[in-house]
């Protein structure tokens, strides 16, 4: 996606914006260095105070200088240098941003939502703008806690493309930390009976070009941490149900669109993505962030299960008191506490 044509399709990309800022910035920077006048980037601001959005503007406008030399040196290539700064960029307030009245022709669109809405309610924002903006058939969903290389949009765009009926495109995403080991290619495959997920290719070298693409057919849904969706998708399937505050929201959707859309694999699409940093999980409070994300993964479990297969409920709920128990057998009651809050539905709180 090098040189603007009228064949060249338009791509957003929708980013939420954490406390994680510096994850979110150097995101920005990959983004925003991608040759391509036809790429735009809408970040949603999933939080309360307005600290962590200031500073993004801050480096929007040229205010916080973004140093390449903090960057893990495999990705400084891909930040280096810095995107050129003022960056083209609207604030929106989250109803002018759905709206789609404004904000259309930004190559940054920032929204404050004024509210953490989860994975699935911060991104249906973005979403909703971009769709109502009108001028996008794709749509590209990617993790602030994930840097992109340049190529990775076009290749997806192309995927999609080779398939008339294929509605999402999974990406290869490799291990920040680990820039050689694949954390998934594409997607994954799911167990109805008993909820267990696994990702395709984890473990493995980077894929070469000349390597045979891996059969999309074969996933039961796409990585959502780097996924790509057309326009003609969330119209007829809808957006991401906002049930899922973290986690299975993607699995979902690939339910819903069963038999309407097929999936696509861009084995060539690479990002570099920090496991659980989009849930800010290495900061000062990280035993705290993890129980918030096992709670979620463990609430959204059973949510998915509700609504996509209630026969094996009963083994699911099994298995979190089986959970629970031993985690109070060990002295585990911070954990123990959180898989009741679970069971009972309870709103997620630690001590």
């Amino acid at each position: 996606m090098s040189n603007e044509s009228p064949l060249e399709p338009r791509v957003a990309v929708v980013v939420i914006n954490t406390r994680a800022v510096g994850m979110t910035i150097e995101c920005l920077e990959a983004l925003l260095r991608i040759d391509s006048p036809r790429l735009r980037v809408v970040l949603c601001d999933n939080n309360e105070d307005q600290g962590p959005v200031d500073r993004v503007l801050a480096w929007a406008r040229g205010e916080e200088a973004f140093d390449p030399e903090s960057v893990r040196a495999e990705h400084r290539r891909l930040v280096s240098p810095p995107a050129p700064k003022p960056v083209n960029y609207v604030v929106l307030e989250r109803e002018e941003a759905e709206s789609g009245r404004v904000g259309c022709e930004a190559k940054l669109v920032v929204v404050r939502n004024r509210a953490n809405l989860g994975f699935s309610g911060g991104n249906n924002v973005g979403l909703r703008h971009v769709l109502a903006c009108g001028q996008e058939d794709y749509i590209w969903l990617l993790n602030n806690d994930a840097v992109s290389e340049p190529q990775a949009p076009g290749e997806m765009v192309r995927a999609l493309q080779a398939d008339s009926r294929a509605g999402m495109c999974g990406s290869c995403v490799m291990i920040y930390d680990k820039p050689d080991t694949v954390e998934c290619l594409c997607g994954y495959t799911f167990k109805m009976s008993n909820a267990r997920v696994s990702p395709f290719g984890h473990g493995g070298p980077r894929p070469c070009p000349n390597d045979p693409s891996p059969d999309p057919a074969c996933m039961d849904y796409m990585y959502g941490a780097s996924l790509m969706l057309t326009r003609e998708l969330f119209e007829r399937v809808g957006l991401l149900d906002e049930d899922y505050f973290l986690y299975f929201e993607e699995m979902d959707l690939a339910m819903r669109a069963k038999g309407l859309f097929t999936k696509a694999c861009a084995p060539g699409a690479v990002v570099f993505h920090r496991r659980g940093g989009s849930v800010d999980s290495q900061d000062a409070d990280a035993e705290r962030r993890r129980l918030f994300s096992k709670y979620h993964w463990s609430r959204s479990r059973l949510t998915f299960m509700r609504k996509h297969n209630r026969r094996a409920l009963p083994g699911i709920y099994w298995r979190v008191v089986k959970n629970m128990t031993v985690a109070a057998l060990k002295g585990e009651k911070t954990y123990a506490r959180m898989l009741w809050q679970v069971l009972w539905g309870r709103p997620f709180e630690s001590d």
